[in-house]
């Protein structure tokens, strides 16, 4: 069902699958399963077998943030976005970081973002750093690019041009059309 709920969100699948899925979901949801809560939740959000309900997303992903790490992600970066409620960007900003610390990309990457502009509390440009960083070593061509940049100068953290350009070239040679 998850394999599933996974191809739906790429896009795939007929749209009966679409409602199938969210209807397995929205039960293991009411049931009391976090994973479900999850699932369910990101078919509200997205609008997968179901018209988008971003409110109604929240309370789901909200239910499920305690345990689930991408449930932590979706939900700090819905309140941070105003998607479904009124914008919460500190509270949005603290669900991405508990995300982050354990290692999850997307959530290192948006809470240095947050970190380098202030978005949700202080900036703090060497954790930012600290943060692109990890997700850069992890793969993700756009941290390596944004540690490039960061290491070019401008940024309240000691420039490294050779460094910059070595992050720069990782990046370009994943295919990251500015570091080209």
């Amino acid at each position: 069902q998850a394999d599933l709920g996974n191809l739906l969100l790429r896009g795939q699948g007929e749209q009966q699958d679409s409602v199938r899925t969210r209807e397995w979901f929205e039960k293991a949801a009411e049931s009391g399963d976090a994973i479900g809560a999850f699932n369910y939740g990101v078919c509200l959000a997205e609008g997968v077998g179901i018209d988008k309900d971003e409110a109604k997303a929240l309370i789901w992903l909200r239910k499920s943030a305690d345990t689930i790490l991408n449930a932590q992600y979706w939900y700090g970066r819905m309140l941070m976005e105003g998607r479904g409620a009124e914008a919460q960007p500190e509270e949005g900003r603290s669900w991405v970081a508990k995300a982050a610390e354990v290692g999850m990309v997307d959530a290192q990457i948006l809470l240095g973002e947050c970190l380098l502009t202030g978005r949700g509390g202080s900036k703090d440009h060497a954790e930012a750093l600290v943060l692109f960083r990890k997700a850069a070593d992890q793969g993700h061509a756009g941290a390596m690019f944004a540690v490039g940049a960061m290491l070019g100068g401008g940024h309240e953290v000691e420039p490294d041009r050779p460094e910059a350009q070595k992050w720069f070239q990782a990046a370009a040679d994943k295919g990251h059309a500015y570091a080209q």
